[in-house]
């Protein structure tokens, strides 16, 4: 990854107009803080979300991973035979419960395994929707983007 910041909004998802701008700035914020992994603005489930460049070289691998098992088979199907065992295995290979199978989960799950082991057991995702200080984080960061929009 050449870049810092790595920002994903789900293709069928609208966002406001400066919501990545806010997920970037709220990745550097965070950068050096050992109990985030992601940033995310909705929920992981529904995505938009971000993360440095460090923890996805922590996890590129078991991503790579992920990618080569569901590769040339149909995304829609992952519940299904022959997908579903292919990915529940490589869930339990990594050390990953294999309950929800979706990308974003095995992202999260190899991102917690990575910061647990580096920094004994700490949470990994920040939803900023939970936090007062990070609401007004985030609403400084939006008048700020505002601003800078309508110079």
């Amino acid at each position: 990854m050449q870049y810092d910041t790595l920002v994903i909004v789900e293709e069928d998802l609208i966002v406001h107009r400066h919501a990545v701008n806010v997920i970037a700035r709220s990745v550097q914020e965070y950068v050096n803080d050992k109990e985030v992994g992601l940033i995310s603005s909705i929920d992981v489930d529904n995505s938009v979300f971000g993360m440095h460049r460090l923890r996805w070289e922590a996890v590129r691998a078991d991503m790579l991973d992920y990618f080569g098992v569901i590769k040339g088979g149909n995304y829609a199907d992952i519940d299904l035979p022959p997908l579903v065992d292919k990915v529940r295995a490589l869930f339990r290979e990594k050390g990953h419960d294999p309950v929800e199978l979706s990308q974003d989960q095995f992202l999260v799950k190899s991102l917690r395994k990575f910061l647990e082991a580096k920094f004994n057991g700490m949470e990994i995702v920040h939803d900023l929707r939970h936090k007062a200080e990070h609401l007004q984080y985030m609403g400084a960061l939006m008048a700020q983007s505002l601003r800078d929009g309508a110079e």
